[in-house]
């Protein structure tokens, strides 16, 4: 472990923050334990390695938009284990907007998302939810997202990667009977549409993200 950690304090950068984030296993799980028990003081720590991830996917995405001004309306689809209480809490969003405290990765092929959260065995008071996105490129001043295949070592997944800190419109919840898995209908939209914090801690975090600019 402390070789890779000492192969990252020399070589992050802005041309190797994605592949840094998305490929090496021990730095992922640090940044997202750090968002999942809100520890401020190590998030802290990782400004860096934000604002490198920020720069790069800024430049990935202005190449991803000219590619997909055929198409400037697509959806990508998430994966993820919640616990009933985070799930409950999601219904008190329908309608409004929500600020994502975590980078969001998303496949282009809703069946590749539906397999990977299949794999995961949910605890007992877990359960299984898939994320649908939706993304209007046509939308100004989000924040940056583009499809990092290129630079994954997963080259056949066709993910993208939406910015830290970005904002979402919260369209519904659909519970289809014919499907195990709730969707999670969320619709990303431009950062003047700000969220209102909810608490001390959802405050905190709008400021912690604000300082990253």
């Amino acid at each position: 472990m402390m070789n890779i950690l000492d192969e990252f304090k020399q070589t992050i950068g802005p041309d190797t923050a994605i592949k840094w984030y998305t490929c090496e296993h021990i730095i992922y799980r640090l940044f997202n334990t750090a968002c999942q028990t809100h520890n401020f003081d190590f998030l802290i720590k990782l400004q860096y390695l934000i604002r490198c991830i920020h720069i790069q996917l800024q430049h990935e995405h202005s190449l991803f938009i000219r590619h997909w001004s055929h198409k400037p309306v697509f959806s990508i689809y998430c994966g993820r284990l919640m616990t009933t209480i985070e799930f409950k809490r999601l219904k008190m969003y329908v309608g409004k907007v929500i600020l994502m405290t975590n980078f969001l990765m998303g496949n282009l092929d809703k069946n590749k998302a539906i397999q990977y959260i299949n794999r995961c065995e949910p605890s007992e008071n877990e359960i299984r939810v898939l994320f649908k996105i939706n993304i209007d490129t046509r939308i100004t001043k989000t924040q940056p997202y583009a499809d990092i295949t290129h630079l994954s070592d997963y080259h056949n997944e066709h993910e993208i990667l939406i910015m830290f800190g970005a904002s979402f419109h919260v369209m519904d919840i659909i519970m289809n009977p014919h499907d195990a898995l709730p969707i999670y209908l969320l619709e990303l939209c431009a950062e003047k549409l700000e969220p209102i914090p909810l608490n001390e801690r959802e405050q905190r975090w709008y400021s912690y993200i604000e300082s990253l600019n």
